[in-house]
């Protein structure tokens, strides 16, 4: 929010319209940034998860095959 304050706020003070276009265009590399991160946090959470299950899974048939 602040980049797009700051880049209308100059576009307005200037009348050139460039500093409104890299205002949105920074808004959007940060926006873009973000999801990213969380794509990659998100799918770690997923797959490591995912992950444990499998070692109690395996943990227990090979404890049941244990007690057999």
């Amino acid at each position: 929010m602040v980049f797009a304050a700051i880049a209308t706020y100059v576009t307005w003070v200037t009348g050139n319209s460039i500093f409104d276009a890299i205002g949105s265009i920074s808004v959007g590399v940060l926006l873009g940034a973000t999801a990213i991160f969380l794509i990659q946090r998100n799918r770690q959470l997923l797959i490591g998860d995912f992950t444990l299950m499998l070692v109690l899974l395996q943990h227990c048939a090979d404890k049941q095959r244990a007690d057999k």
